[in-house]
């Protein structure tokens, strides 16, 4: 969060939860709140931990997308533990503004290499393209649900729908497997592979860089999600794979603005 323009003490304030939504009530995997919780608050908060059998709390796990507000069942003294996913465009819609200023990029000062693409992103119909690979195709429950989903065939259904959309696209390529891309990618002509993997902040550098692009080509992951979310050309399209998930079961069709162009994967 040192990266962004959100103060820290908002982080934890009812402001961000104000437009939170409705949730069932259960008692989430003990394992979660005894192991990986305690890790995460650990790292970047003081805290006190209490544990798991001496803990008086209500649950609150999230079980569908954009309920009613949370805030009628946030009451009372107890401690709340919030469990899920959040992942739907309408939970942030009426604090937008405030989201695209919170987290807004402070202090970009951009290695010289990566500082020379952000110039061309400027002067080029620029389209960013994220590819994620990594634990999407090496766990074999992952490349079920999220690995198999962006196919080369959904990056070339994108590739070809931006094509006739504008003239002289140029695509600038950000992915955590670079010779698989550069391998497999053969079906496009005017592009750049973006690799800032060696400088420090990788990541926060990709994901800026994202943002400045004219248009977006996002895989189903939240990386990139956000790289076409924070970016603010008004005139900006933003390619999405039909599905987000393998498992039908789960209900992910607010995920992506509608404004996003779906387009098919196969």
């Amino acid at each position: 969060m040192d990266y962004f323009a959100l103060p820290a003490l908002k982080i934890a304030s009812a402001e961000i939860l104000q437009d939170f939504y409705d949730f069932e009530r259960k008692y989430p995997h003990k394992y979660f709140f005894e192991v990986y919780v305690p890790l995460i608050l650990r790292r970047f908060f003081h805290y006190t931990w209490i544990p798991y059998k001496k803990r008086k709390a209500r649950f609150l796990l999230e079980t569908q997308q954009n309920r009613p507000h949370l805030l009628d069942i946030v009451t009372g003294a107890k401690p709340i533990y919030l469990l899920g996913t959040f992942q739907s465009y309408k939970y942030l819609e009426s604090i937008k503004k405030n989201i695209l200023a919170d987290f807004s990029f402070k202090d970009i000062q951009l290695p010289e290499d990566l500082q020379k693409i952000m110039d061309e992103i400027k002067n080029t119909n620029s389209v960013a393209v994220h590819v994620r690979r990594g634990d999407y195709v090496t766990a074999k429950a992952l490349w079920q649900n999220f690995g198999s989903i962006c196919s080369l065939q959904y990056y070339r259904n994108a590739v070809e729908h931006l094509k006739t959309k504008f003239t002289d696209p140029k695509f600038y390529i950000f992915s955590n497997d670079p010779d698989w891309v550069k391998t497999n990618f053969t079906f496009l002509e005017n592009y750049r592979f973006v690799d800032a993997a060696q400088v420090e902040r990788a990541d926060y550098y990709e994901l800026f860089l994202m943002t400045q692009t004219k248009h977006n080509i996002i895989a189903n992951s939240t990386f990139s999600w956000w790289g076409a979310y924070l970016n603010q050309n008004p005139l900006k399209t933003v390619i999405v794979p039909e599905r987000w998930l393998g498992d039908d079961s789960i209900t992910t069709d607010e995920i992506c603005p509608p404004e996003w162009v779906r387009v098919s994967i196969k």
